[in-house]
């Protein structure tokens, strides 16, 4: 929660570029006081390296996405941000392979599994001077039109650049004051209110629909079926591996079907196979090989959260906000992103020790509630503008605005 509060002051005095610097850097002292930690015995060394692990997890959050969707094309945003979605999979993936009790599961495996990510960002630190700064950050925060005009033509592979230089130029004019935006000037601006009402709703969506639940019931659903408790490991392996090809899916999706209709998809799909598995749960008391049926429900809900919720919020901040507050925006974003998965993990363990598989009815509501929200509050952003997106969700605030005004004074009217 600390490091997305940062995370925005860091990418914008920073830069992008200089912040993912930070990010690796955190992730490499991590990895090192986590391999040595069962060496030093003390609570204090403890703590310590799991706060370095909590804020490196929480610049990577807030940083990579950010630094992602501003280099991508607008026809390949959505793939772009997924494929940060699909690459946090595969850390897991293999996280899971290399922690199998034939390969590392012995004293030492710990330290060796936790050296192996310091190697990985060590070769990333070496990797970053070579990686271009964010065009639109040059352009709009530093204003220096000639080097964000070489980057892109370095990313795009092509010397016409100029229809994006002048979308950012409309951006950067149509922002006029509103530089140097903070997340308190955010929240205090009127004309933001519905954009910033809108990540929170999706983003506290996200933790609030279940997902907890599902990560937590994955292993004891897996089981109760007829296989042998040694093999389990490997089932939930295989489920990883589902959840990475599911992603490679949504890639492509994004940015042909849409956001909205993802994330209508995937909050539907949620709260239905959510309410199934509290069903075949109960049902399996008496009827034999329902653990099967309950399998596939905890695979499909786990499934539809990484179609949308796992990272569709993300890029709708990146795109419902422009520039100057984009960085403060990931700043709200975050933050109602850890305080939710933090209110979920204190809670969940009484809600399952009082209510036990029905605790997820208790986050059925949440999940519902935002599919309405999403159903008639969230545009349509693909393929579009920043600028295009700002005018698309003006007009639709507005409208409900309207809406709202017309229906006050009919009821006025009929009062009188």
């Amino acid at each position: 929660m600390f490091a997305s509060v940062i995370a925005g002051f860091l990418a914008d005095t920073l830069g992008r570029k200089n912040s993912l610097v930070v990010v690796n850097i955190t992730a490499m002292t991590s990895s090192v006081l986590m391999s040595v930690e069962s060496f030093v015995l003390g609570i204090e060394f403890t703590f310590l390296a799991h706060l370095i692990t909590g804020l490196s997890l929480g610049f990577i959050l807030s940083i990579v996405p950010l630094y992602m969707g501003e280099i991508a094309p607008r026809n390949h945003r959505g793939a772009l941000i997924f494929l940060h979605q699909f690459f946090l999979n595969i850390g897991i993936l293999m996280a899971q392979i290399l922690s199998v009790k034939e390969l590392l599961e012995h004293s030492e495996g710990w330290s060796i599994l936790m050296g192996m990510v310091g190697l990985l960002t060590l070769v990333q630190l070496f990797l970053l001077p070579f990686i271009p700064e964010s065009p639109r950050y040059l352009m709009i925060y530093k204003r220096n039109e000639p080097q964000a005009r070489k980057v892109l033509k370095m990313l795009r592979e092509t010397d016409d650049v100029d229809n994006e230089i002048e979308e950012m130029s409309q951006e950067d004019l149509a922002e006029g004051n509103n530089k140097d935006m903070t997340p308190l000037k955010l929240i205090r601006t009127p004309s933001m209110r519905w954009h910033i009402i809108t990540i929170v709703v999706i983003m506290a969506g996200s933790q609030l629909n279940g997902i907890s639940v599902a990560y937590f019931y994955t292993e004891r659903i897996f089981l109760i079926m007829p296989m042998k408790r040694s093999d389990v490991k490997y089932l939930t392996t295989a489920t990883i591996v589902i959840l990475c090809s599911s992603v490679l899916l949504v890639m492509y999706l994004v940015d042909n079907v849409g956001r909205r209709i993802l994330l209508l998809t995937s909050f539907t799909c949620c709260s239905i196979s959510s309410i199934l598995l509290i069903v075949s749960l109960e049902l399996q008391k008496t009827v034999s090989n329902l653990s099967y049926f309950s399998s596939t429900m905890i695979i499909l809900f786990v499934c539809a959260h990484d179609f949308g919720p796992a990272a569709l919020p993300h890029l709708l901040t990146l795109e419902l906000f422009s520039q100057s507050s984009r960085a403060s925006a990931f700043v709200i974003s975050g933050s109602v992103f850890w305080s939710a998965n933090f209110i979920t993990g204190l809670t969940f363990f009484y809600l399952e020790k009082d209510l036990g598989y029905y605790c997820f009815v208790v986050f059925w509501p949440f999940c519902i509630g935002t599919i309405v929200y999403i159903y008639k509050m969230v545009p349509e952003t693909k393929t579009q503008t920043f600028s295009e997106i700002k005018k698309v969700m003006l007009m639709k605030t507005t409208k409900r605005f309207r809406s709202r005004e017309s229906r006050r004074k009919l009821k006025l009217k009929r009062h009188v």
